[in-house]
């Protein structure tokens, strides 16, 4: 599970008065006789699967009347925990012991615990409840530096700073605010301290004029200057996900274009422009996050505002895509990689806008208009065979790129490419070349030939 303690004890309970209904059984996690956890499987007697953390719920106190010697003593072997990890899940070993007294205790329950009790567990030096105190916010904060720094890599080091800034500092922590809004402090600060150390992040056209010419696109601009795609990673329904509303508005604030916008602020004015209008903190909140006054958090957000309207689409993708639907987006997106697939430059050209980009960072060479891209395609794309594998990225339709070698039946990744929509079709295809982005994905590194990820 992510997030949580090692499995080491598992025990079938039964809860009085819902005996007749499987679905409301429940798997009580035991380690050194506390409680670590509580989940529901509706799986009852079959292969194991944790399908429910109900760490949210009401707090439940449960002690286990006796167990058995052996899983007492389980407190660092795998060998006699009744789990075992297999190829990154955990899988249920055949023995598997009863329990049937459930009586209230005053045992500590990590993961159960209000926010108040795990800050004061923490504060002791407890590094289980600082996990959990953390880990709840981990996710938006990653998000959040993400959006700040533009950056993947940029974004896991800002965090993994402020969660040790966070651990260290606890001490000094008063209460006055929530600790997410403390969290977002110390996180916002890194991310303003890495911001006036390294370069902004740029697209191609900030870079240099677009190209015509096809024979030279120019050698590899390294170093940290490129907006790097965000790989979307919390699908609808997995446990913990956002509900539709909350995840629609995550996706537009990953939003490839307004991301890239964000990134021609000055830091403040990015860190106010986010925690006013995307997290929606208030606004004497962000000035005390920011140590600031309240009337520079408003000027700030004004002229923030302002500049970001200049510089993304008068429509996000979300309201794009909802624009065509489900359906119409995966015969838009499978038509492209069909076409791609196939090398049809003339099917692939008609289902782009007429003013559609196409971008290759590192590479600087950007193409404009349909005629350019489709003379792109034709003189550089395709001398050897494609195989295309779909995925998300920035809240939008993406594909990872296997480019064929001239000799034998393997493709090797070339690229991420994030497609932006306007009216049903391409606007914008971002092609993302470097191999330290593709990582971040989990993709392989190659395929064999006869894959393809067209199908869904």
């Amino acid at each position: 599970m992510r997030g949580g303690c090692r499995i080491k004890n598992a025990y079938l309970v039964t809860v009085p008065g819902h005996e007749p209904d499987l679905s409301r059984r429940l798997v009580v996690r035991v380690h050194r006789f506390q409680v670590q956890r509580v989940l529901r499987s509706d799986l009852i007697g079959q292969p194991f699967a944790l399908v429910c953390d109900l760490s949210n719920q009401p707090t439940l106190r449960i002690q286990v009347r006796q167990e058995p010697p052996t899983a007492l003593q389980a407190t660092s072997s795998d060998a006699a925990s009744p789990y075992q990890e297999k190829a990154g899940r955990w899988t249920r070993r055949r023995a598997f012991a009863q329990v049937s007294t459930i009586v209230e205790v005053s045992d500590r329950i990590v993961d159960a615990l209000p926010e108040s009790e795990l800050l004061v567990a923490a504060r002791r030096g407890d590094p289980a409840a600082f996990e959990r105190l953390v880990s709840r916010h981990r996710r938006e904060l990653y998000a959040h530096c993400y959006r700040m720094l533009g950056s993947v890599q940029d974004a896991e080091d800002a965090l993994q700073e402020s969660l040790l800034g966070a651990w260290r500092g606890l001490a000094s922590f008063e209460g006055r605010s929530s600790v997410r809004a403390w969290l977002y402090q110390i996180t916002t600060n890194a991310c303003l301290r890495l911001i006036s150390r390294r370069p902004r992040r740029i697209l191609s056209p900030d870079y240099g004029q677009r190209r015509r010419d096809t024979d030279d696109l120019g050698d590899p601009v390294t170093g940290p200057i490129w907006l790097e795609p965000w790989p979307d990673d919390e699908p609808a329904g997995a446990p913990g996900a956002l509900d539709p509303a909350a995840r629609y508005l995550r996706r537009e604030s990953v939003e490839l274009a307004f991301v890239a916008a964000l990134q021609h602020l000055p830091g403040t004015q990015r860190a106010v422009l986010l925690l006013r209008d995307v997290l929606e903190f208030p606004s004497a909140d962000v000035a005390r996050i920011l140590e600031t006054t309240l009337t520079a958090v408003n000027s700030a957000l004004q002229r923030a505002r302002k500049a970001v309207r200049q510089r993304v689409p008068e429509q996000t993708q979300q309201v794009e895509l909802a624009a065509i639907g489900t359906k119409g987006q995966r015969e838009l997106v499978d038509a492209f990689m069909r076409a791609w697939e196939r090398a049809d430059v003339a099917a692939l050209v008609e289902l782009l806008a007429e003013d559609a980009r196409f971008t290759m960072p590192p590479l600087p060479a950007w193409f404009h208009g349909q005629e350019d891209i489709g003379r792109f395609f034709t003189d550089r794309m395709f001398s050897t065979p494609w195989r295309l594998v779909p995925l998300g990225a920035n809240g939008q339709p993406a594909f990872a790129g296997y480019r064929g070698e001239p000799a034998g039946g393997r493709f090797r990744l070339a690229g991420i490419n994030v497609l932006a929509i306007r009216k049903g079709r391409i606007a914008w295809i971002a092609s993302f070349l470097d191999p330290d982005v593709h990582r971040h994905f989990g993709l392989p590194s190659e395929l064999l030939r006869g894959d393809s990820g067209t199908e869904r």
